[in-house]
């Protein structure tokens, strides 16, 4: 049986397998899955991930989505802590 990871870890690995490109429609379905579930943990790898993966020319038409997707996982980081 297939081990199962905790989520952080399959989506940073997913992150980084994604083209490093402006137009790749998998990192853009990767940015909404984040912003629609609950993330428990892991929340400064997944923004190091993200930042990682826009880092090339071309990225900064990304920028109010990469901000969104990155107020949502520290809010959910902040609410994590709060119940901590």
């Amino acid at each position: 049986m297939l081990a199962l990871k905790p989520f952080h870890e399959t989506i940073i690995q997913s992150i980084r397998r994604c083209n490093p490109s402006p137009s790749s429609p998998e990192i853009h379905h990767l940015l909404q899955l984040i912003k629609e579930t609950k993330i428990p943990n892991g929340h400064d790898e997944i923004i190091a991930a993200i930042d990682n993966y826009f880092d090339f020319a071309g990225a900064a038409k990304w920028a109010r989505d990469i901000l969104e997707v990155k107020k949502s996982i520290l809010e959910q980081k902040r609410v994590a802590k709060k119940k901590a």
